[in-house]
C-alpha cells in the first residue's frame, strides 16, 4: 500500500518543477491546518493577559535592577514566582497546538522521503558557492551540468522546509493582523 502511494507521487509530481509545486501545496496545507488548529485550541485573551503582565514586570524589573533599589528588588523577586507561573502558562498554551500537530510531520517527513528520497525538486539556475550537507536529507547538492556550468539543486525535504517557514510566516502575519494572534 505505501509502495503505492510512493510510486503514485514519484509518476505523478516525480520531476521538477512539479515535484516543487507539489511540496509547496503540501507545506501550504499542513500551515493551513497547524494555523485552524492554532486558532481552535490557543485561548488568545488569555495569552494577551498574560504576556501583557509578563511584559509590565519586565520592564519594572530592569527599573529596579538599574536603580539598584532594595525595597524595589525585593518587590520584584517576590512576584517572579509568580510570573514564573505566567510563563509555564504561556508556553503550555502555545505548546498545544504542536503536540496536535507533531504526528502530522511526522507522516510528511516520510511521505515525501520515501517518494523522493535524496533527489532533487528544484534546481536553482546558478552553483552554490558551498554544498550544505548535500548527503543528508538537508540543503542543496549537485544537480545537473548545463553548457558546462554546474547547477545546485535544492532536496525535496529541504524545499519542504524552506517553504513551510515562509508559508507560516505568512499565514502568522496575516492572523496577527486579523486579531487571531497576540501580538
Amino acid at each position: 500500500m505505501q509502495l503505492d502511494i510512493f510510486a503514485w507521487i514519484r509518476t505523478t509530481f516525480g520531476t521538477p518543477p512539479i515535484s516543487a509545486l507539489f511540496i509547496f501545496f503540501v507545506s501550504l496545507l499542513l500551515a493551513i491546518v497547524y494555523s485552524v488548529v492554532q486558532v481552535v485550541v490557543t485561548d488568545i485573551d488569555k495569552l494577551r493577559r498574560y504576556n501583557s503582565r509578563i511584559k509590565k514586570w519586565r520592564t519594572k524589573y530592569k527599573n529596579a535592577m538599574r536603580s539598584g533599589n532594595p525595597r524595589l528588588i525585593s518587590e520584584v523577586q517576590k512576584e517572579k514566582e509568580i510570573i514564573d507561573k505566567l510563563q509555564l502558562e504561556v508556553a503550555s498554551e502555545t505548546f498545544k497546538p504542536m503536540m496536535i500537530t507533531f504526528l502530522l510531520f511526522f507522516i510528511v517527513y516520510y511521505i515525501i522521503i520515501g517518494a523522493y528520497g535524496l533527489s532533487t525538486v528544484l534546481a536553482l539556475p546558478f552553483k552554490l558557492p558551498v554544498e550544505w550537507l548535500g548527503p543528508l536529507y538537508l540543503g542543496p547538492m549537485n544537480y545537473t551540468e548545463y553548457n558546462g556550468i554546474n547547477l545546485s539543486g535544492i532536496s525535496a525535504f529541504s524545499w519542504y522546509v524552506l517553504t513551510s517557514i515562509v508559508v507560516s510566516s505568512v499565514i502568522n502575519a496575516l492572523l496577527k493582523l486579523l486579531g487571531y494572534r497576540p501580538s
